[in-house]
């Protein structure tokens, strides 16, 4: 079993970003294994409690890493939070939901197929994702040139991230799901705790 606590390379640097950027002091219980097994590019899966800092489990990734981090949440709400604070702190990010404007869609389009901008973090719901072809094909570009850095899926309640899976699994062929997740770096993270 591999060891997450440390040493790493980026580790000044994380611990810098978590102090200065987001001005948080310390890791809480197994953040740093977590955001260094995301860093080093693994696959995933954390199950916490509510308020227990999930979040920085991939956003501070998202910020060392290259490239466009893509977190899909059911919750509206919590993805206003999120980029409204991540502005707040000097990181590129947006959301794609129903309530995007056409001209931010455009823009967000153009980061994700041509890596125009600055964007590291985008949000979008899963319904966004569900109907939206233009999307994955955006997505699928940015994967193929390298430039996607990872998939973060936040979840409140098991039963959405059921309802997501049964999406991926029953509308797109086996090719698709290959790339979305033979390639991709996943972080798959719950809001409560839920019992498998």
């Amino acid at each position: 079993m591999d060891c997450w606590s440390g040493p790493f390379k980026w580790d000044s640097q994380a611990d810098d970003i978590r102090l200065n950027i987001f001005g948080i002091p310390t890791y809480r219980a197994n953040q740093r294994e977590i955001i260094n097994a995301v860093i080093s590019g693994r696959d995933v899966l954390v199950i916490m409690a509510a308020g227990s800092g999930k979040s920085l489990c991939y956003q501070l990734p998202a910020i060392l890493r290259n490239g466009v981090a893509l977190v899909v949440s059911p919750l509206l709400s919590l993805i206003q939070d999120q980029v409204m604070g991540l502005a707040a702190l000097g990181i590129p990010a947006c959301m794609l939901t129903s309530t995007t404007s056409k001209e931010d869609e455009k823009l967000i389009y153009k980061a994700l197929e041509k890596g125009e901008g600055e964007l590291k973090i985008l949000y979008a719901t899963p319904e966004k994702i569900s109907k939206s072809k233009r999307f994955m094909s955006k997505l699928e570009k940015c994967h193929h040139a390298g430039r996607l850095s990872l998939i973060a899926i936040d979840v409140s309640v098991l039963f959405l991230l059921f309802q997501l899976f049964h999406f991926l699994f029953l509308d797109h062929d086996s090719v698709e799901l290959q790339w979305f997740f033979g390639y991709i770096r996943m972080e798959v993270s719950c809001s409560s705790y839920v019992l498998f």
